[in-house]
């Protein structure tokens, strides 16, 4: 699949902010549209840098001494979507799309957390599943079957 046939489904719309802007404008950016990134241009509207939630994680680390009276449990989503260690993983990559989550907790049958997965783990694994079925088609079109 091409970059342009998931632009194509997904569409192009890009939220962006300007270099010279504050970083509060950019968080409220984010938040407004859901996102976890921006597109930063420059004056020429030129692609000069990402600003992402990294980047504001990065920045708090410097300053959290502001952050010391802010309670986790006033800020944290409530609504947790959450995972059983016999889902599907195509079918949890869909479900965390749908969701627009990046990280799923993995809760056993007694609800307790045995685990956390992320967009990327599940990316991983289906590249390493595809790369080891390449192998073995290779090996049987080469003879070397088993692989």
């Amino acid at each position: 699949m091409k970059l342009f046939e998931i632009l194509e489904e997904k569409g192009t719309r890009v939220y962006t902010g300007y270099a010279d802007e504050s970083v509060a404008v950019a968080i409220r950016k984010l938040v407004a549209h859901n996102i976890g990134a921006l597109a930063i241009l420059d004056a020429d509207e030129k692609l000069v840098g990402i600003f992402s939630e990294r980047d504001i994680l990065r920045l708090i680390s410097i300053t959290s001494d502001t952050l010391s009276g802010f309670k986790i449990s006033d800020y944290m989503t409530r609504h947790v979507v959450s995972g059983h260690p016999d889902d599907d993983a195509e079918e949890t990559q869909a479900k965390m799309h749908t969701s627009r989550i990046r990280h799923l907790p993995v809760l056993d049958s007694e609800a307790k957390l045995i685990g956390m997965i992320s967009q990327g783990d599940l990316v991983k694994a289906r590249l390493d599943q595809v790369e080891f079925h390449n192998s073995q088609m290779e090996g049987l079109v080469t003879g070397k079957y088993p692989a």
